[in-house]
């Protein structure tokens, strides 16, 4: 029983190791998405700097978070909501929520 219970945390350890962390994803899919953003407002994506991405695994390859850009002077914050597929595939919803 022992041999059985080593092998299962052996191979739970070496799968979870495997999956990218918030942090990875969100390295990841930062500039995406604020590529992303400024296609859909049609502003010029060399005129907004991407200044974080911060996401929280919340289930399975769901994540939400929030992405600061700056643009003409004014920081903006979107709140995203990710579904994060292997092999760097993602589906991403992101709603401006404040501008100062």
């Amino acid at each position: 029983m022992k041999y059985f219970t080593a092998v299962i945390f052996i191979v739970g350890s070496l799968l979870s190791s495997c999956s990218p962390s918030s942090e990875d994803i969100a390295e990841e899919l930062g500039p995406k998405i604020k590529k992303d953003i400024c296609n859909t407002l049609k502003v010029n994506e060399s005129e907004v700097k991407l200044v974080s991405c911060d996401l929280s695994h919340e289930s399975g390859n769901n994540y939400i978070g929030v992405l600061k850009t700056n643009y003409n002077g004014m920081t903006q914050s979107f709140k995203l909501n990710v579904t994060y597929e292997a092999g760097g595939k993602y589906t991403a919803e992101w709603y401006l929520i404040k501008e100062e």
